[in-house]
Parts: C-alpha cells; structure tokens; sequence
C-alpha cells in the first residue's frame, strides 16, 4: 500500500469513487486547500493517518486484553492457534499501513531510515512470535508464545505512539509546510 498525497484546491467536487491515479494532476477542486492524505483507500487530513493507527491501537488493546483473559481458560492448543491467527491477520493489515506510512514519510530523510528499519524489526519479532504458536507442542508452550506476542504488540504500540507517530507528524507538517 502507499500513501499518496493530493491538493485540494480551488471550488468544484470530489467523488470519492474515484481512485488517486484517476485524479488529474493530483488535484481536486474544493475551495480550499488541503493537505489530505490517502494510506489503504482512507483519505485522511493532516495528523488523521496517525490518529487512525492510534484508535486501531485502542481497538487491539482491548481485543489484547480479552484474549489474555481468556488464555488460562483454553484446553487446547487448537484453541491458542485460532486466537493467534485472529491476531495475526488482523497485525498484518494494520503493520502494512505504518510501514508505508513511514517509508513514504521517512525513508528520504537519511537520519530517520534507522527508525523505519526499527518499525520494521519489531514488525518482524512479532510475527515470528506468532509463527512459534504454530509449531507449539503443547497448549501451555502455545500460550506463553501468544502472550509474548501480545505483550510485544504492546510495547511497539508504545514505541510508535511515543516516537514513531509524532516523528511522522512532523516530517508531514514540514512537507505541508513547503508544498
């Protein structure tokens, strides 16, 4: 997916049917001018994007906290396996977004590769947590993975809404900026 950036200026209309690459010359007619911004078919104004990622943030937070209490209660590992999938496809949706949200945001800016290449370890560490449930010997082994997982979900949630987001904010305003 890739974050693509348009103009709104001038008066007339905008169908939202209509695909970026469809936009001619990139500009839609509004009256006003705008700074949007569209990251997987959402179209987002200024600071959006990452408000957006901060509430699917919230949203597996307390889908995170249903499972780890439900967790001791599961019997068997098949049970652990679904939940990790659950969590797993719904991860990879979301991690796709920041990672092109960030590599088109930060990736020219040559101080700030360093941080990309850190969204996308821990990108990585957690799906490697997700893929060890998969080859589990055992419902206690699978638990403790999937908690792992969880847990390092939520320290990276941290991490993004601390620094990653408020670094990506900037980077656009100053974008803005000289747009």
């Amino acid at each position: 997916m890739i974050l693509k950036q348009i103009s709104l200026r001038k008066k007339g209309t905008f169908d939202p049917n209509r695909t970026p690459a469809a936009l001619p010359d990139r500009n839609l007619q509004l009256g006003v001018e705008w700074r949007l911004n569209i990251v997987g078919g959402m179209l987002l104004k200024g600071n959006m994007i990452t408000n957006a990622l901060v509430g699917e943030h919230s949203a597996f937070l307390t889908v995170f906290n249903q499972i780890e209490r439900l967790l001791p209660r599961l019997s068997r590992l098949e049970e652990v396996k679904m939940l990790a999938e659950l969590v797993e496809g719904s991860l990879l949706e979301h991690a796709s977004k920041e990672e092109s949200l960030a590599s088109v945001a930060l990736e020219h800016v040559p101080k700030d590769r360093e941080v990309v290449a850190s969204l996308h370890q821990d990108h990585h560490e957690i799906d490697h947590l997700l893929a060890l449930i998969k080859s589990a010997d055992g419902v206690a082994t699978g638990r403790q993975f999937l908690k792992a997982a969880l847990e390092a979900s939520c320290k990276h949630f941290q991490w993004e809404e601390k620094l990653l987001f408020p670094l990506i904010e900037k980077t656009l305003k100053r974008g803005t900026a000289s747009a």
